[in-house]
């Protein structure tokens, strides 16, 4: 702030004294002359600096362009001793050159220090800094000019420059200068490979450019405003020490006021406003300046003119100008800065200058000023493409640093082609997992080249093989089909006749009836009931449906019925599908779907009932049922219902379900919609999404409201939380505290997902998730930006102290003795679960350690118990999520997903010397070491020793054939053991698992190759 101040001070008054002496001395009318030398010099100057701005140190880059700026301007006032008029001239340059430099090269050593979030909001406290500087200069100046030429004043600079360079100095031992992770993989290139690149920069990010204009059409306004009020300035004061008086206190009033525009406006504006409407208010107040200047040019108009040009440019324009640069790479900004402020803006004075130069010998300055008003027209054209192109730059700022998964999926296209030999030797094989596997891949094969294996595996196929086996044979032409059935049909083997009739349902082919009479009274009932389907008279059917109530039977039946497809059999799979085997139920429940009619009572009943199966896919598939139903009120309420299931394949197709309602199902998803179960809310969201009515959309907009009111208070409780030592105790309250705010930041994103910024939003999550602060903070930036931010802003707080901070600030202490029994107190009756919960084991944990006893996360002698997801959290819950929480593994999983693993973990103590896994012993296991020490002994290599908290195993977890090395426990210890299959089984219904699973393994691999991955 006080290199700002001392900087903006050297400014006010080089510019003060550079105006003075070029109107007394030169008069307005060779300011176009001035625009064209000045444009040319400021351009020659920005081309030979582009190379100090990526080679340089910032800090070194500072202090060298200030000081040489400001010695360089002080020695101007030789030549104005002899009157040289070029003196003048270099002056004034001198002003708008400082100006450019602090433009450029102070904003990018600022740029350095401060990440986006830390930008935003130190940008209005700087222009504070600089307008008081400003105001400081105008006093100085206004003083000094009374007793002092004017020129004299230049003297004082050198003094500033010093200072300046002092404080850079200070500023370069204070703060560690961030590096750009991706300029030191870059070779930074020299200034005509700059040039070359430009191009593709610019195609890539299209903003560069409309700021670079933006730079152009400001300078162009400034330069035609300035020459219109100095134009009327010159006709109300004659005498030179006059002008300089008004000079400097309107000099000094426009810092003043620059300092109020940037307390009272700036530092809202920044933080309210979306990119668009922070954009144009500059524009439209240049706009209305001018229309007033040309209906009336006098003295209080000019001055207006002229306080909009320098205090609303540098209060509102400048920080918002500012603002689109953080959209932009770091390492790319000193170049981009470099070429809007130090091309395109001396370029728009040259613009200005030749503008200037046609027309004021042609025109009145009335008619120059509608000239003004056309540019003004194009500024704001421009600020609108500049605020619509930010988010879209952030975000692929984001994706460059951030690669999303969707990004590396691979191109749709057909599966390889197998050989048909090669799936002949398969099929041919006496291994039914191989025959299983030739069957899949003859899938996508012409199947007559294979009819003599698929007629060789018929007789001994098992119930998949068979449905397999007539799916491939009805494919086959009909001169060649009908002998190959009829020959099955003929013999005696029960698995041969059962392909030949789903093969005869799926073509619609009938039977002779002699084939049917003598299938129709088989001894094997199975066959009997799917020969019958081949009728469509209600008696035979009614036959079968009698015979249904064996599973076995039933599950013929379900085949028969699903081979055939025909809607007349809809009433037959009511009445025998719940008979059937559970995978039989779930086909079967899919074919209904397509095969019902949507009025029909009894599907919708049935739908209502699988609704509540113990089997997931089941109730999924139960839940697309229904979607396909009309929608009466009791079908809405099974599927509202469901938004709350522990699976999230079932919730999925219930969200689908509803949202196939329209806007009749919105009250029965917020109907008693628990606000602290993820789950229900996630797919209410998810359900009013696909909806995307306006009804729907206002629904989804206040569903954050509630939740939103608790981040202040959540915020409030970390703060006072203890610290260090004393924290052991509060350790649950704090996680289930974390996971609540996680939940309604997951929430909020979901929301903005919802209402049409599913593509952003994906982006913004992954990099809220990156290790580097910068990327988090434009992240932030990005979420702010959004035209849905209003859902954001409420829980800014909580992102900007997760998120936009290293280290957290929610830990900070908070003032005075926090009141801690008030604390728990209001925890345990908070409305969410986990909340109380975490205040419940903390109360014992407080209890335990004021008797002295020992406070452990894990107690070993509670057995873990399988404890489902929809069962209330318990302590003892409490205390093994508290285990998992110090693996990476299971960290930033949330509650709800470390209650359904807690419950399926199994817990082995060993004693001193006990072998927990054998050399090269085959491991089920991921093991996490909750107490004591064990040793892990590889065959070679050096042996590694293991202190609770840790863990090992998790190859295990992916694959099957995992060796372990020798595993022995050091003393007493005690161990969770999740086996692989039950993983698998959870990772179904909760995928962030594997995600994480995914990064863990990440971790090792880099720390296994760490001269390749660094």
């Amino acid at each position: 702030m006080a290199l700002a101040v001392t900087l903006a001070t050297a400014k006010v008054m080089l510019s003060t004294v550079g105006v003075a002496l070029f109107l007394a001395k030169v008069g307005p009318g060779r300011l176009p002359l001035f625009y064209l030398m000045l444009a040319a010099t400021a351009i020659l100057l920005s081309a030979a600096a582009s190379g100090a701005i990526d080679r340089l140190p910032r800090i070194t880059l500072g202090r060298a362009a200030f000081l040489g700026t400001l010695l360089g301007a002080a020695a101007l006032r030789l030549p104005i001793a002899f009157d040289l008029p070029a003196a003048y001239y270099a002056v004034l340059a001198s002003a708008h050159i400082y100006e450019i430099v602090l433009d450029i090269v102070f904003w990018v050593v600022v740029a350095a220090f401060f990440d986006t979030i830390e930008l935003k909001r130190a940008t209005p406290l700087i222009y504070m800094a600089l307008a008081a500087g400003g105001v400081a200069g105008g006093l100085l100046a206004s003083l000094f000019s009374a007793v002092i030429p004017a020129e004299d004043l230049l003297l004082a600079l050198p003094a500033l420059g010093v200072i300046a360079a002092v404080q850079f100095g200070l500023a370069g031992r204070r703060l560690q200068e961030l590096d750009d992770p991706g300029q030191r993989q870059l070779e930074r290139p020299g200034t005509l490979e700059q040039l070359r690149l430009l191009p593709d920069l610019i195609a890539r990010y299209p903003l560069i450019l409309l700021i670079a204009l933006n730079a152009t059409m400001l300078t162009i306004l400034y330069g035609l405003c300035e020459y219109l009020v100095l134009t009327v300035y010159a006709r109300h004061f004659s005498s030179q020490m006059a002008l300089t008086r008004f000079l400097a206190v309107v000099f000094a009033g426009i810092q003043a006021i620059e300092f109020a525009l940037l307390y009272l406006v700036s530092r809202p504006l920044l933080a309210r406003a979306g990119p668009v409407a922070r954009n144009l208010i500059f524009p439209l107040s240049s706009l209305v300046c001018l229309i007033g200047l040309a209906i009336s040019a006098k003295l209080p108009a000019a001055v207006a003119t002229h306080i909009n040009a320098e205090a609303v440019s540098n209060a509102i324009f400048q920080p918002v100008n500012n603002s689109n640069y953080v959209a932009l790479p770091l390492r790319f900004q000193g170049r981009i800065r470099t070429l809007a402020d130090g091309i395109f803006y001396p370029a728009g004075l040259a613009l200005a200058g030749g503008v200037l130069l046609n027309l004021q010998a042609q025109l009145a300055p009335a008619q120059i000023n509608f000239v003004a008003i056309t540019f003004a027209l194009l500024f704001i054209g421009l600020n609108v493409g500049a605020g619509l192109l930010f988010l879209p730059a952030l975000v692929r700022n984001l994706r460059a640093d951030t690669g999303h998964f969707a990004d590396l999926r691979p191109a749709a296209g057909v599966s390889p082609t197998v050989p048909a030999e090669q799936v002949r030797q398969l099929l041919a094989s006496e291994d039914p997992e191989t025959r299983r596997v030739g069957l899949g891949l003859a899938g996508g094969l012409d199947p007559a080249p294979l009819m003599e294996q698929l007629r060789a595996i018929a007789p001994g196929a098992d119930r998949a093989a068979r449905r397999a086996i007539a799916g491939l044979l009805a494919r086959l032409p009909s001169r060649r089909l009908e002998p190959l059935l009829d020959e099955l049909l003929d013999g005696d083997e029960r698995s041969s006749q059962l392909i030949a009739l789903q093969a005869k349902l799926a073509r619609r082919a009938p039977l002779t009836p002699r084939q049917f009479e003598r299938l129709t009274g088989a001894s094997d009932p199975g066959v009997a009931a799917v020969a019958a389907l081949a009728a469509d008279a209600p008696g035979p059917l009614a036959g079968v449906a009698r015979a249904c109530r064996d599973a076995g039977i039933a599950g013929d039946v379900l085949d028969g019925c699903a081979a055939a497809g025909r809607p007349g059999l809809a009433d037959l799979l009511l009445e025998v599908i719940e008979a059937a085997p559970l995978e039989q139920q779930r086909e079967a429940v899919a074919i209904l779907r397509t095969l019902v009619d949507p009025q029909h009572a009894g599907a919708a009943a049935l739908g209502r009932r699988l609704a509540h199966h113990g089997d997931a896919q089941l109730r999924a598939g139960a839940a697309g049922l229904l979607g396909a139903l009309a929608g009466s009120a009791a079908t809405l309420e099974a599927l509202a219902e469901r938004l709350g299931d522990p699976s999230r394949l079932v919730r999925e197709r219930a969200a689908e379900a509803l949202a196939m309602q329209g806007d009749g199902a919105i009250p029965f998803v917020l109907a008693d919609l628990d606000r602290t179960d993820p789950w229900r809310v996630e797919a209410a969201v998810r359900t009013l999404g696909r909806i995307g009515s306006r009804r729907a959309a206002a629904a989804l907009g206040a569903l954050p409201g509630p939740m939103c009111r608790d981040v202040v208070r959540n915020l409030g409780w970390l703060r006072q939380l203890p610290d260090g030592p004393g924290r052991t105790p509060w350790l649950a309250l704090e996680i289930a505290i974390e996971d609540h705010d996680r939940r309604i930041v997951n929430l909020v994103l979901n929301v903005l997902a919802a209402l049409g910024e599913e593509r952003s939003v994906a982006r913004l999550r992954d990099a809220l998730a990156a290790p580097d602060r910068r990327t988090r903070a434009n992240a932030l930036e990005a979420l702010l930006t959004l035209p849905q931010r209003r859902l954001v802003l409420p829980i800014l707080p909580l992102l900007e102290a997760r998120y936009a901070v290293e280290g957290s600030d929610a830990r900070a202490p908070a003032a005075g003795t926090p009141d801690l029994a008030a604390i728990l107190a209001a925890a345990a009756r908070c409305d969410d679960r986990w909340i109380r919960v975490g205040a419940a084991w903390t109360a014992r944990a407080l209890g335990a350690a004021s008797a002295g006893a020992p406070v452990r996360p894990w107690a070993p002698g509670l057995p873990p118990r399988l404890a489902p997801a929809a069962i209330s959290p318990t302590e003892d819950d409490m205390e093994r999520i508290l285990a998992l929480k110090q693996t990476p593994l299971f960290r930033y999983l949330p509650l709800d997903t470390m209650l359904a693993v807690s419950g399926a973990l199994e817990y082995r103590q060993y004693v001193d010397g006990e072998t927990i896994v054998p050399a090269d012993g085959r491991l089920d296991h991921f093991c996490l070491l909750v107490t004591g020490e064990a040793d892990l002994l590889p065959p070679e290599g050096q042996t590694e020793h293991l202190a609770a908290p840790a863990h090992f195993g998790e190859l295990a977890l992916v694959d099957e054939h995992t060796r372990s090395p020798k595993v022995v426990a050091v003393g007493d210890c005690g161990l969770l053991r999740l086996h692989r299959l039950v993983f698998h089984d959870l990772s179904r219904d909760y995928p962030e698992i594997v995600m994480e699973l995914c990064k863990l393994l990440a971790r090792r691999l880099r720390r296994a190759d760490r001269p390749h991955y660094g």
